[in-house]
């Protein structure tokens, strides 16, 4: 099969996993609002002793039902997502910075946090 780079990569994230503590809401400059939140999710695979058993992962959306969602929901809510990676770049007082994050396109609630979860 002959790959053109129109088709040879794909960036596709699919997640499930608790939703972390913090969500937030801001006003970007453009008026639009970025609402950011973590998805906390096991480590896989064979770990090393006093190595970490979770990765919190940051995820953000403009999209209005995300943020809906997100903020009605509370901490430990089993969730599964699909979006993309994006990396952000900006001015900080100590000159450009950057981070990884999830843009999310769709998120589903998988069911509440119980007792058992935390």
């Amino acid at each position: 099969m002959e790959t053109s780079e129109s088709n040879w990569g794909q960036n596709k994230v699919h997640l499930i996993g608790r939703l972390g503590q913090q969500s937030q809401t801001k006003e970007m400059p453009s008026g639009d609002e970025l609402t950011t939140f973590t998805v906390v999710v096991p480590r896989s695979g064979k770990l090393r002793p006093g190595s970490p058993r979770l990765d919190s992962l940051a995820c953000q959306s403009m999209k209005v039902g995300i943020r809906n969602k997100v903020l009605s929901w509370p901490a430990g809510s089993w969730v599964e997502l699909e979006g993309t990676l994006r990396r952000r770049f900006w001015q900080s007082g100590n000159g450009l910075a950057s981070s990884t994050e999830i843009e999310v396109r769709t998120l589903v609630r998988v069911r509440e946090s119980t007792s058992v979860d935390r």
